[in-house]
Order: C-alpha cells, then sequence, then structure tokens
C-alpha cells in the first residue's frame, strides 16, 4: 500500500518535535544509558560542526540532513564503541546512494514503527499522519547480523 501525500507545509529546518512514546519504544528494545539528542527542538548549536565527545545518540534528524548526521554520529561515537539511533522515513534503507551506511558500518537493527507519529508542533488532522518510520540504529560493539523488529510495544496513554 502506497503512503498518500501529506498535506502539511513543510517545516523550517525540517523541525518536527518527537512525542516521547516514539524514544520509550525505542528504549523497550534498546538499551541506552544517557543517549543525547543532537537534534532537539531549539538547538541553538549545529551538531555538524564540532567532534563532540559522547557515547550515545538517539534523535530525529533534519532529514535534509539525515546522511550526514548519521556519518557524523558514526565518527563521534566510535571512540567509545557506542551507539546510535535515528529516526528516518522507514524506506531510509532503501536509496542505493545509502547502502554503505548500512553495509560498511556496524548497523545493528531497523525497528518499523507500526503507529504514525503525528509531531506534537503540527496540527493534527482528522486523516492523521501520511509518513511511516522506523528507528535506525548502528552500534560500534554489536557484532552479527541486522535484525529488524516492529515497534511501539509501549502505548502512550
Amino acid at each position: 500500500m502506497a503512503e498518500r501525500n501529506s498535506t502539511y507545509a513543510r517545516l523550517a529546518g525540517d523541525s518536527y518535535w518527537t512525542p516521547q512514546w516514539v524514544y520509550d519504544a525505542l528504549f523497550e528494545v534498546e538499551k541506552f544509558d544517557r543517549p543525547w539528542d543532537c537534534a532537539p527542538r531549539d538547538a541553538d548549536f549545529d551538531f555538524l560542526d564540532r567532534a563532540w565527545a559522547v557515547r550515545e545518540i538517539a534523535t530525529n534528524p533534519p532529514y535534509s540532513l539525515a546522511q550526514e548526521f548519521i556519518w557524523h554520529s558514526l565518527h563521534v561515537t566510535q571512540a567509545s564503541s557506542g551507539k546510535t539511533a535515528m529516526l528516518l522515513p522507514m524506506a531510509f534503507d532503501a536509496a542505493n546512494g545509502r547502502r554503505t551506511l548500512f553495509e560498511s558500518h556496524p548497523f545493528k537493527a531497523k525497528y518499523v514503527i507500526t503507529r504514525r507519529i503525528r509531531w506534537e508542533n503540527l496540527p493534527q488532522k482528522k486523516a492523521g499522519p501520511s509518513q511511516n518510520h522506523a528507528w535506525f540504529v548502528w552500534d560500534w560493539s554489536y557484532k552479527g547480523n541486522p535484525t529488524l523488529g516492529y515497534l511501539p510495544r509501549v502505548h502512550d496513554g
């Protein structure tokens, strides 16, 4: 079944506020101690401009910069054998130009979110969201083949 086109206007900077249940669903299946959301709602810094010292990242990156966020996250978490989780459109891994992100690096898992996300900073329409999303996880300490899972296992009220 095809996704329908959204009638929402695209927000500047691709800043879509992620509801907590989306993070909770990820944390239900992946252990994180203190992940950094490097693309918070009102960031006044640019994650891509510095070599941050960080072990874990879990974020919803601006889609227009998603590949750069992934590469940089992998770079800054490698020294600590850390982990990166990115919330992205479900078919993000289907582009041939992105194969190296999934074949040549510590790609661990894709967790398909079985509920469509209603972004907190968008007006809610009766028809609801039209996009499907997934968490993509890279883990420098992971050994083995990537896995596929389905979320959420937890629900918001």
